[in-house]
């Protein structure tokens, strides 16, 4: 698409923007809780969460069971029908998968991906994510994943491998593209909300309202279909409003066409400028460090996480790193307070000993709970966003934090018990 062409696309796509704001503010008056409280991805992961946990009087996981009937009845998903619930857990944003349904008793375990707002996919995502459930003790053709995109565009392929192994093939009978739009609104609207029982009435209000909530994303709701069948509307797109919609068809197309190239333009160029961003944060993270010290970064449009890991710590099996924490890289343009932890995850298995030695080491690091891999935890004040730091200024803050009082002290204990001849060997 040239120069010009990209200049007449946005300038359409703001006389629509202009044209929709206007005719909103004569809209009926209309409150929904999840929509002024802007959910992002996560939200919608913890509101799926509690709808799947639910359990009947008979302790039956009703929503589960009728999410996986549903897939079951889809062209090709048959296999889908194997899986039996009988003490499923339900976690989000455990080993990085946004919901994770493990179920020991019946063997079987379920990777959901979330992608409603649109984050792109990671190098080997899906790859990783059954690899992790693999560890946890599930054979993998009881694996099943399901990918929950907004529209229906499937996962790159580059997700599915890792190792030089690709899980794609192998799973195309374990796997399904659920929509939110295409799927889960009907379900919800068809299969769940009209088979809820009267007395649930708190579970019907939030059926409710996520309905009206996904409804008003995709432009369903019945106000929002009155802007868009407005002729104004067509006339500023382009279309002639003397001739049907078949005579319309092949210019409406074009012009989804080039909204869709545009759009992919914008997700590069903004993913570069990201990719630019943690380039140079990375090079002043190991010119601070030292050459003893690796980067694992996932951050980008749609991940928030960078583990900074000492080489010799890996080598002694210990599967422990400093970590930005929840960093979305929303954070990296709008924050200006940034919070570094400690990290203990995998690949250890002497925990009780491991943190007695580390907290006689080092009395900042602290034992967690039985569900935290958190051993310290700092936030560090930037003043700044450290996307609007120079160079100069980038360096100076993360001096600041990696040659602290207390991370250089945490270090140098960490150095001492995984590696002195008197200390824990991992």
């Amino acid at each position: 698409m040239s120069n010009e062409r990209m200049q007449e696309v946005f300038t359409l796509v703001k006389a629509i923007n202009d044209f929709v704001a206007a005719k909103k503010k004569n809209l009926p008056y209309n409150i929904n809780v999840i929509d002024e409280l802007h959910a992002n991805e996560n939200a919608h992961s913890r509101i799926l969460r509690k709808l799947l946990q639910y359990k009947d009087s008979f302790y039956r996981y009703r929503i589960l069971e009728s999410l996986l009937h549903y897939i079951s009845l889809l062209e090709g998903k048959e296999e889908f029908a194997k899986i039996e619930i009988q003490k499923p857990t339900i976690t989000q944003e455990k080993e990085r998968i946004d919901l994770w349904i493990r179920d020991k008793e019946s063997g079987y375990a379920i990777i959901l991906e979330n992608k409603i707002k649109g984050a792109v996919d990671q190098d080997a995502q899906l790859a990783r994510y059954i690899q992790s459930t693999r560890q946890s003790g599930f054979n993998e053709e009881n694996i099943y994943v399901i990918y929950l995109p907004s529209d229906e565009h499937e996962p790159a392929d580059y997700s599915w491998k890792y190792n030089n192994k690709d899980y794609k093939e192998s799973f195309k009978d374990r796997y399904v593209n659920l929509s939110f739009k295409s799927h889960i609104l009907p379900w919800l609207k068809e299969e769940i909300l009209p088979n809820c029982i009267i007395k649930e009435e708190l579970l019907i209000s939030a059926i409710k309202q996520y309905i009206d909530h996904l409804e008003g994303l995709f432009w369903m709701r019945p106000s929002q279909k009155k802007i868009i069948m407005d002729k104004k509307m067509l006339e500023i797109i382009g279309l002639k409003t003397d001739k049907s919609f078949a005579e319309q068809y092949d210019e409406f197309a074009k012009k989804l066409i080039e909204l869709n190239t545009a759009q992919e333009m914008l997700n590069t160029y903004h993913q570069n400028e990201v990719d630019n961003l943690m380039k140079n944060f990375t090079q002043k993270t190991k010119k601070i460090l030292g050459d003893d010290w690796e980067i694992n970064d996932q951050i980008s449009i749609g991940s928030d996480w960078y583990q900074i890991y000492n080489k010799q710590w890996k080598e002694s099996r210990a599967s422990i790193h400093l970590e930005w924490s929840k960093v979305p890289i929303r954070s990296f343009y709008m924050d200006s307070k940034y919070t570094l932890v400690l990290h203990l995850e995998g690949g250890w298995n002497q925990k009780k000993d491991f943190v007695d030695a580390l907290q006689n080491a080092c009395s900042l690091i602290k034992a967690p709970n039985k569900k935290s891999v958190t051993f310290y935890s700092q936030t560090f004040d930037a003043k700044t966003p450290i996307a609007k730091m120079n160079d100069a200024e980038l360096e100076d803050f993360l001096i600041k934090v990696y040659r602290s009082e207390e991370i250089t002290s945490i270090i140098k204990a960490l150095d001492k018990e995984l590696h002195s001849d008197s200390g824990l060997k991992v």
